[in-house]
């Protein structure tokens, strides 16, 4: 593990690059007042996320700027998969070995699923005629248009589906 960090956060609301021990600094963004998360680093009842050093990366923003684990946010994980690795906090693919966290956890639901005797159904590829509402500066209209709508699988009893 590389050695403590020296981090300071100061709300001055401007890009700052924080000293670190080896000299180099670590560059996060100081939340401004005018921020609507702000409160969120003041609120004494947010609850506040302990960062895993070990899993740390250098090169992950989320790993870098404190206010994520002070806001009380989601943060990078070790890989289920290699145990080692990172996944990000914004995505499911471990940098290590690229295990696909969400694919693991699909797999996990569905075998849960099977063992417990739950049937599954898959309904077809098949076309809607979705309506949306399309705003230019001069108009501001409703279209309805067919739009496929991709097969979905999913368990019968419980409701789970490898498309949410």
């Amino acid at each position: 593990m590389d050695e403590p960090r020296d981090i300071r956060i100061t709300l001055n609301g401007v890009f700052e690059k924080l000293p670190t021990s080896d000299g180099k600094g670590v560059e996060v963004t100081i939340t401004q007042k005018s921020d609507p998360a702000y409160w969120l680093l003041t609120d004494e009842n947010t609850h506040h996320s302990t960062p895993n050093m070990d899993i740390y990366r250098e090169n992950c923003y989320i790993c870098r700027d404190p206010e994520f684990a002070q806001m009380g946010l989601p943060l990078c994980k070790p890989c289920e998969a290699c145990k080692i690795g990172h996944v990000a906090a914004d995505d499911t693919v471990c940098d290590e070995c690229g295990a696909d966290a969400q694919e693991l956890y699909y797999r996990a639901r569905e075998a849960e699923c099977k063992a417990n005797g739950h049937t599954w159904k898959t309904i077809p590829e098949h076309t809607l005629n979705i309506t949306r509402q399309e705003t230019t500066a001069l108009t501001d209209k409703w279209v309805t248009a067919p739009e496929v709508q991709p097969a979905v699988t999913y368990c019968t009893n419980c409701g789970f589906s490898q498309n949410d």
